[in-house]
């Protein structure tokens, strides 16, 4: 926090037997005068015809009507990999009966 992020923390005991902390942190950065940066978005890693594209959500709405589709992460032993739904049934041999499990 002492590079610009910004947190507020609630500590509280309401009923006297569940003392815990709600901590908030900010996603967007500060420059080095504490001012604001700009708004950043997530993207979603798409893949059609073998080609990959970063879309952000707004975008995504429009590119899914021309073929493109969400991959998510999996685990394949150790490693990381991206793949549609659909293509992990082909591609991940599962011990659970033959189910695959997004690991996220």
């Amino acid at each position: 926090m002492s590079d610009g992020m910004c947190a507020d923390a609630a500590i509280h005991d309401t009923d006297g037997h569940n003392p815990h902390a709600h901590i908030l942190l900010t996603v967007r950065p500060l420059d080095e005068q504490g001012h604001w940066q700009y708004k950043t978005e997530k993207e979603y890693l798409c893949v059609r015809n073998g080609e990959e594209k970063g879309f952000t959500a707004a975008e995504f709405k429009s590119a899914q009507n021309d073929g493109w589709e969400k991959q998510y992460p999996y685990k394949v032993d150790k490693k990381k990999v991206y793949m549609t739904p659909p293509a992990t049934a082909d591609r991940i041999q599962s011990p659970n009966a033959g189910t695959v499990r997004n690991s996220f």
